[in-house]
């Protein structure tokens, strides 16, 4: 996510999501760029599209936000009326009508199962098969802890667990010493 000033206009670059979308629309003078995919708005909104992006991402372009990966299980099937699926921020299906198919968004993996479109010509809906296993990738920790607070009875969501390295504890340790080194001379010298 980026927010680029051009003109007195803040350009809004983001993943695809219904909720943001629905959002911005909010602010006044917003409109979308098909040209460059972005979103504009008057540059003195910017603060009030952040609050949108933290809501429906987790966080803002200007944000430092802890990423993880999350494994989710469908225990239904699950189904949205012309609009995609969508959880913790990502897409995990977006039909655009009922005969278009479907597609996962950004960061969203299927290890099985699928997504799909469904439902008749005129109320279509986006899908996603029950008993999936889909992998999300970048989740913003604070809609992972959002969702924990509220989670759904259709879903089985479990954080994954990144796995370190020895050499990467090696060097974080290295590191973690040199600063403590530094810190005690300081402290030496303060005296």
């Amino acid at each position: 996510m980026k927010i680029e000033i051009e003109n007195e206009q803040a350009k809004i670059f983001t993943p695809y999501n219904n909720g943001f979308i629905n959002k911005i629309k909010n602010i006044g003078k917003a409109r979308w760029n098909s040209q460059d995919k972005c979103w504009t708005i008057p540059v003195d909104m910017i603060e009030p599209a952040r609050e949108i992006m933290r809501d429906v991402y987790g966080c803002a372009d200007n944000d430092v936000v802890e990423k993880i990966k999350v494994r989710v299980r469908t225990l239904k099937r699950l189904e949205e009326l012309r609009v995609p699926v969508e959880l913790m921020g990502k897409v995990l299906s977006i039909a655009y009508g009922r005969d278009s198919g479907a597609s996962p968004g950004e960061d969203v993996a299927y290890v099985s199962g699928q997504c799909r479109s469904g439902g008749s010509v005129k109320n279509w809906h986006s899908e996603v098969d029950e008993g999936s296993v889909i992998i999300l990738n970048n989740v913003s920790k604070t809609l992972y802890e959002r969702y924990l607070e509220n989670p759904s009875e259709e879903l089985e969501v479990e954080l994954i667990e990144p796995k370190k390295n020895k050499e990467e504890l090696i060097r974080g340790k290295e590191q973690l010493l040199a600063r403590l080194e530094v810190i005690e001379k300081e402290l030496k010298g303060k005296k």
